[in-house]
């Protein structure tokens, strides 16, 4: 016998069907194989046995057969029907029911079992990992919540930090200036350069918590940055006279290479001076005593380039790609008596880049460093 097309087309598809016919007295005629294994008993021979005998989905809807056989009613149907196998397996079946002959239905039924146990699986699967993922959306959002929290509060706490600590070193660098410029001519020169080291300590200090602060806006992403024309020469002038006396302190030597030409870049002049300072407190804190730092400024294409190159100890290869991470202090700074905060080249490079530049870094274990620093020049 042909089989319809509806069968036919359930057959297309790639579900795990069977499949029986029934006679008019609501017997099964033939079914397939794989019918066995989907009966109330798998053990029975199914031919010639009645449909409710077999499947007891099928128990009292005789009515709704008989309307099928005739031509009442198109089909009937069963949806995800939960039984469970002797071998203790659930399974869940769909039965569809429709004439042998669509223009004479009376002549039998043909019975299609679809087994939707693996996406009926599938579909309590995603309704559960559905509820697991809101469960972990509220939890989240919670932890947001508190996290946000507790950075307004660590904003808050470095604001008061800052603007108490400011305040003490405000007077130690008045108190040291007054100091110096009361000193007598026949004063000892050390005493001066006792009051030159406080001067510089000061400063650290002060530029410290302007790292910290800075921080603090780089992750709220709300740090200020006033671009306009500058002059590299000058700026560099300033810093590098700023940190001679540190320079002189450990025993090296600083020296200034400016371009002939103007350097004008669009920058903000505050914030490349913070970078500068960074990069050169780095030089002067890892060179050894009789070590030489050279600062150079040059036009390179459409830019203007600041070089800090030093005879230090030099960063091996493998540490170069995390140097400007945050915190990141290599090996051998981490175990040497140089202190560090790991903030001043994120916070250099950050400040760079949210200047159109960018910053570069060579080194050579043994020879020393060189960082690049590009900002755009003027049009």
């Amino acid at each position: 016998m042909t089989l319809p097309q509806k069968l036919v087309d359930y057959l297309a598809r790639e579900h795990d069907l069977a499949y029986a016919e029934i006679t008019p007295d609501l017997k099964i005629a033939h079914a397939s194989k794989k019918i066995d294994e989907l009966t109330s008993d798998p053990q029975k021979e199914v031919e010639g046995f009645p449909l409710h005998d077999l499947f007891w989905e099928f128990v009292g809807a005789e009515g709704a057969l008989l309307d099928i056989l005739n031509g009442v009613s198109p089909e009937y149907q069963l949806d995800k029907v939960n039984r469970q196998r002797a071998d203790g397996v659930v399974q869940y079946l769909n039965f569809r029911v429709f004439p042998m002959n669509d223009l004479q239905p009376g002549d039998g039924l043909l019975l299609i079992i679809e087994d939707m146990t693996k996406m009926v699986s599938f579909e309590q699967q995603l309704v559960q990992d559905r509820n697991e993922l809101r469960l972990l959306q509220a939890q989240l959002s919670r932890a947001n919540a508190e996290l946000i929290r507790l950075n307004q509060l660590k904003s808050t706490f470095l604001s008061i930090a800052a603007h108490d600590l400011r305040a003490p070193l405000s007077a130690i660098r008045g108190y040291a200036d007054l100091v110096l410029a009361e000193l007598p001519d026949e004063a000892p020169q050390v005493h001066r350069d006792f009051l030159a080291i406080i001067g510089l300590e000061v400063e650290r200090l002060d530029r410290l918590i302007t790292d910290f602060l800075d921080l603090d806006e780089i992750e709220k992403g709300a740090l200020d940055i006033q671009v306009s024309p500058c002059d590299l020469n000058t700026i560099v002038r300033e810093v590098a006279r700023m940190m001679q006396g540190l320079a002189l302190w450990k025993s090296l030597q600083l020296d200034v290479n400016l371009s002939e030409q103007a350097v004008t870049v669009l920058a903000d002049a505050e914030r490349v001076r913070q970078i500068l300072y960074n990069l050169l407190n780095n030089a002067i804190k890892y060179t050894p005593e009789g070590g030489h730092i050279l600062v150079t400024t040059r036009l390179v294409q459409d830019f203007g380039s600041v070089q800090v190159k030093d005879t230090g100890p030099g960063i091996p290869k493998a540490d170069l790609e995390h140097l400007f991470e945050l915190y990141y202090r290599t090996d051998k700074a981490r175990k040497s008596q140089v202190r560090g905060t790991g903030l001043g080249l994120f916070i250099a490079k950050y400040l760079v880049e949210a200047q159109a530049g960018n910053i570069r870094v060579s080194s050579q274990p043994g020879v020393g460093t060189e960082f690049n620093v590009r900002f755009p020049l003027i049009p």
